[in-house]
């Protein structure tokens, strides 16, 4: 997890992803029920992948559920449910959800910049959550051509895994 995220985030929590990350390519359902949230998987239209709500009868402790879009690939549902769970992790106080209890923004009008930094934040708490950066360099210095085999271990996209190796020659320049 990258320190700016990591810093951010509870003792208990980077304990519970510490131990997620240990398997790559493990299912990310429990861990998100660990977080105290609920997950359901329902069909939506294709250009939604899912969100965060707040609902006080699912039954979670946190009264919290990510929903992800059923109809997706099971690489970017993975990643949704990651990213939602960074939303929670990361933006969970008091002025996070000033529209209610739907914490879906896309059809708002102006999107103000915080917003856009919120977004960012939470694609790095999933691609570091599913792809662990020190892992990732291990997989990756093995056979730099074989992206197929990270993707199939990381259990996620060519785009997740394209992200990650631009990150490694930055890194290394």
């Amino acid at each position: 997890m990258r320190e700016s995220i990591a810093k951010r985030l509870l003792p208990e929590d980077l304990v519970k992803l510490s131990r997620f990350q240990e398997s790559p390519g493990a299912r990310v359902a429990p861990l998100i029920r660990e977080f105290g949230l609920a997950v359901k998987m329902i069909n939506l239209p294709d250009s939604k992948s899912g969100s965060l709500v707040y609902d006080p009868n699912n039954g979670a402790p946190s009264r919290y559920t990510i929903v992800v879009n059923k109809g997706h690939t099971r690489t970017r549902q993975r990643f949704t449910a990651m990213h939602e769970l960074g939303h929670y992790t990361l933006h969970r106080r008091n002025d996070y959800f000033p529209f209610g209890d739907n914490t879906d923004r896309d059809n708002l009008a102006i999107y103000l910049q915080e917003q856009k930094i919120e977004e960012r934040e939470a694609n790095a708490f999933a691609i570091d959550g599913l792809v662990p950066f020190g892992r990732f360099m291990v997989e990756y210095e093995k056979d730099q051509n074989d992206w197929d085999r990270l993707m199939t271990l990381f259990d996620v996209s060519r785009p997740a895994i394209h992200g990650r190796v631009d990150e490694y020659w930055r890194l290394r320049l």
